[in-house]
C-alpha cells in the first residue's frame, strides 16, 4: 500500500482542475508521510486523546490499516458525530489514499462537502496537528434516484437491462418482484402473489429489453387469459405506476465504473421516507452488488463505502431482503475480495453477529443503553470494554464533541474526534428532499 504522490495529483488535476486545494492537499499528504514513517504503517486518523489537541503526537488517537480490505462500524445516537466521522474518513481515504468513494446520505448531509471546512474551532483543532482544510470540488458528485424529484442532484433511474447484471438470475427476479411489490416475503404474500409472480416469470422469459416491453408483455398476458379472476391486474397496475412516474427510464444513466475509477466522491442522496413503492434497497443493493463484482474482477480501484446500515440490513427480522444477503456475502464469504466498508449506525444490536464479528475496528460514543455495549463482545471479549463505554463522557451543549473510543480485536481507545477537513453539513445544506407526486393514471390503485 501507498499513498498519493504528487505526480498522481498534477495527472488528476488535469481532468478536474477544480477538485483540489494543491497546497493543502501536499501539506496534508507529507503530515502523513512523516507520520507513516514514524509509526512504521499507514495510518487512520481520529483525533485527539487528551481532547484537548495539544499537538503532541503521544496525543493522537489513530488506527495502523495495511491497506487491505477493511470493515468498521460506528455507533451513536442522534447528534454523536458519526456524520462528521464518516466525512473524515472519506477524506482521507480519498485524499492520502486515493480510494473513490460511494456514500449513502439518507438527509442531504453530506451534500456541501465539496467546499472546504471553514468553522473556526475546527480549523484550530486540525491544525494542532498540522493539518488543513480541504473540499472535494469537482471530485464531488450528487445524484438520487429519480422519484425523489431533487433539482440540486442528479438523477439516476434503473432499467431493465441493469438487472441482467445481477446473478444469478433468479436473484434478479426477487429484486424486480420486490420493485414491482408483489415480492412473497412470507407465508401469506406467497399465496396472495402467486398469479402475479407467475406471469411476471411468463413475460421476463420472453426476454423484454425495457420496463416498457415488460409492461407489454404482462398485458398481453392478461389479454389472453378467458376468465377475470384469473389475470393479474395487481402486477399490470403496479408497472404502469412505475412507468408513469418515470421510477424507471433509461434517459438517466450515470457511468459509475468511469467516476470510480477517476477517484470521484460519489454521494447517493436518498431518503427512507421519499418513496415506499419501489424499496431503496433495490438501489442500494444494485449499487453495493455491482461494486463488489467490478472489483473482483480488477475493472475498478478499492471502493471506500459509507452507508448507515441499521434501516436496511436489520437482523432481527425473517423478511427476505437482497440488501442484507448482499451485505453479508460481501462482509463474511467475499472478504478477501471485499471493498472498504464503513457503516454507521443508531441500532449496533440490529446488526448480524456474522459482520460484527468482521469488524477491524468500532467507533463509539456512550450508548444510550447498556445492551448495545453488547455488540463489542463480537471483536473484543473484554468485559471490562463493555463497562468502559458506558463511561464515556457524553456533553449536551450543543456543538460540544462526545468522547469516542475505538475498540480492535487487541485494545480499546479514548479519544475525541477530528473534524473532517471538507465543510460541515449542518452549516450548509444545500437540498430540500420532496416526494414526487403521481401522475394521473386513470387507474386506482
Amino acid at each position: 500500500m501507498r499513498m498519493l504522490y504528487e505526480s498522481d495529483i498534477l495527472d488528476d488535476r488535469e481532468e478536474t482542475p477544480s477538485a483540489f486545494n494543491q497546497d493543502n492537499w501536499l501539506n496534508n499528504l507529507y503530515v502523513f508521510e512523516k507520520l507513516t514513517d514514524k509509526i512504521g504503517a499507514n495510518v487512520i486518523l481520529l483525533g485527539s486523546k487528551s481532547g484537548r489537541f495539544t499537538g503532541e503526537f503521544d496525543d493522537l488517537a489513530y488506527y495502523e490499516w495495511d491497506g487491505g480490505n477493511l470493515q468498521c462500524f460506528h455507533f451513536g445516537r442522534k447528534g454523536s458525530g458519526k456524520s462528521v466521522g464518516a466525512m473524515q474518513f472519506a477524506n482521507q481515504m480519498n485524499f492520502i489514499y486515493g480510494k473513490p468513494i460511494l456514500a449513502f446520505d439518507r438527509a442531504g448531509e453530506y451534500l456541501s462537502h465539496n467546499q472546504e471546512l471553514k468553522d473556526p474551532l475546527a480549523l484550530r483543532n486540525l491544525a494542532a496537528f498540522g493539518l488543513k482544510p480541504l473540499g472535494f470540488g469537482d471530485r464531488h458528485y450528487n445524484f438520487s434516484a429519480v422519484f425523489l424529484g431533487n433539482d440540486d442532484v442528479d438523477k439516476w433511474g434503473l432499467d431493465l437491462t441493469d438487472f441482467f447484471l445481477l446473478k444469478p438470475d433468479i436473484q434478479a427476479k426477487d429484486v424486480i418482484e420486490k420493485m414491482v411489490d408483489i415480492s412473497g416475503d412470507n407465508e401469506s404474500d406467497m399465496s396472495k402473489y402467486d398469479a402475479a409472480r407467475r406471469y411476471l416469470d411468463q413475460a421476463l422469459n420472453m426476454k423484454p429489453r425495457t420496463f416498457e416491453e415488460l409492461f407489454q408483455y404482462v398485458q398481453e398476458i392478461n389479454e389472453s387469459l378467458q376468465q377475470e379472476s384469473r389475470k393479474s391486474k395487481l402486477l399490470e397496475a403496479n408497472l404502469l405506476k412505475i412507468l408513469n412516474n418515470g421510477y424507471v427510464t433509461p434517459k438517466h444513466k450515470i457511468n459509475f465504473k468511469d467516476k470510480f475509477k477517476k477517484g470521484m466522491f460519489l454521494n447517493f442522496v436518498t431518503s427512507l421516507k421519499m418513496s415506499k413503492f419501489i424499496p431503496l434497497q433495490v438501489y442500494e443493493g444494485f449499487l453495493h452488488y455491482i461494486i463488489n463484482q467490478w472489483k473482483k474482477a480488477d475493472e475498478i480501484p478499492q471502493v471506500a463505502v459509507i452507508s448507515d446500515e441499521h434501516d436496511l440490513v436489520a437482523s432481527r427480522s425473517s423478511e427476505k431482503n437482497f440488501l442484507k444477503e448482499i451485505y453479508q456475502k460481501i462482509a463474511t464469504k467475499e472478504r478477501k475480495l471485499s471493498n472498504i466498508y464503513y457503516k454507521i449506525t443508531q441500532l449496533p444490536d440490529l446488526i448480524d453477529e456474522k459482520e460484527l464479528q468482521q469488524a477491524d475496528f468500532m467507533l463509539t460514543t456512550k450508548p444510550r443503553s447498556a445492551s448495545y455495549a453488547e455488540v463489542f463482545k463480537w471483536i473484543n471479549e473484554d468485559e471490562q470494554i463493555r463497562k468502559e463505554v458506558m463511561t464515556l463522557r457524553w456533553d449536551d451543549t450543543p456543538g460540544a464533541l462526545k468522547e469516542h473510543m475505538m475498540v480492535t480485536n487487541n485494545s480499546c481507545l479514548r479519544y475525541s474526534s477530528f473534524p473532517s477537513w471538507s465543510q460541515y453539513h449542518k452549516e450548509k445544506k444545500q437540498i430540500w428532499l420532496v416526494k414526487r407526486p403521481l401522475k394521473d393514471t386513470g387507474i386506482a390503485f
